[in-house]
């Protein structure tokens, strides 16, 4: 429950698709440029609450059942103390997030239902399902986007490509360029939060539990 995943593009919507949501091509064709991400008014504070270590975990273990002939002994069977769970790192805040967002976008598919339980964070034009949680323990932090870019790797590595895969023409890779080279991305918000995501759900080792 404390490892903390991050599902991006391709990989949210293989995660939805694994955990019983739905996955469908985009209506309005390919998506590319930089994307207007509307959260939910919410989202931060909804972030935060998944942040918070929980008090109880789920008991996972099973007694191994017996051997028809158990082997005699001469000596007590002894019970290994139980080993402590690891307990998560919360950051001290979480950084804030822009409403809305821009961020660089690139799919021909979207997440177009949620699997059961999940929880909606925000949604584009693009994308019905830009940002969710979802999980058993609601550990993996979905984006349909690509805050991990820049602009300057999206024209090096898939504006070219679009163009020669003839998914677009020249004119509407140049048209999206100019959206996303002169406007104010907040990919460095979005990282900042997925971070945080990352550090809170992993544990921390004393000197005493190595001994």
């Amino acid at each position: 429950p404390s490892l903390r995943v991050l599902a991006i593009c391709f990989g949210c919507q293989a995660v939805a698709t694994a955990l019983g949501g739905e996955v469908s091509r985009n209506p309005q064709g390919f998506v590319y440029g930089a994307e207007t991400v509307q959260l939910e008014q919410d989202a931060c504070e909804k972030i935060g609450r998944l942040l918070t270590p929980s008090a109880t975990l789920p008991k996972t273990i099973h007694a191994q059942p017996p051997t028809s002939e158990p082997t005699p002994t001469s000596e007590p069977a002894l019970t290994p103390a139980p080993t402590p769970a690891p307990t998560p790192v919360r950051p001290a805040a979480l950084p804030s997030l822009s409403n809305p967002l821009l961020l660089l976008a690139s799919h021909g598919e979207q997440v177009s239902r949620l699997p059961p339980s999940s929880i909606a964070l925000g949604a584009s034009a693009g994308s019905p399902n830009e940002f969710f949680v979802t999980g058993s323990f609601y550990n993996i932090l979905c984006c349909q986007s690509h805050p991990e870019f820049e602009p300057a790797d999206f024209v090096e590595k898939i504006s070219t490509a679009l163009i020669d895969k003839g998914v677009m023409d020249t004119a509407q890779v140049r048209e999206a360029e100019l959206g996303f080279t002169t406007n104010q991305l907040h990919a460095y918000q979005v990282r900042e939060v997925m971070h945080a995501w990352l550090v809170a759900g992993r544990p921390t080792t004393s000197a005493a539990d190595t001994q």
